[in-house]
C-alpha cells in the first residue's frame, strides 16, 4: 500500500470512529432518557448520515494528497 493510500485509509478510519462515537453517545442518550421512540431503521439512518462527513473529509484528504503527493 502506498504512503498516500495509508494516510487516506487512516484518515477514514479515524474520522469514521470519531463520528461513530458521536452517534453512540447520541443514541445512548436517547435510549436512556426514553423520551423518544427508537427504531432500528432510524438508528441505521442516523448512523449513515453521521458517516457522510467522515467520507467527505477522507475524500478531501485524498484530493489534497493528489495535489501535493508524498515523496
Amino acid at each position: 500500500m502506498s504512503p498516500d493510500n495509508q494516510i487516506v485509509f487512516k484518515s477514514l478510519i479515524g474520522y469514521g470512529l470519531f463520528f461513530f462515537v458521536i452517534w453512540l453517545i447520541l443514541a445512548s442518550v436517547l435510549i436512556l432518557t426514553g423520551t423518544a421512540e427508537i427504531s432500528v431503521k432510524g438508528l441505521g439512518t442516523s448512523f449513515i448520515v453521521l458517516q457522510i462527513p467522515a467520507l467527505f473529509i477522507a475524500l478531501k484528504t485524498k484530493l489534497r494528497l493528489n495535489k501535493n503527493p508524498i515523496k
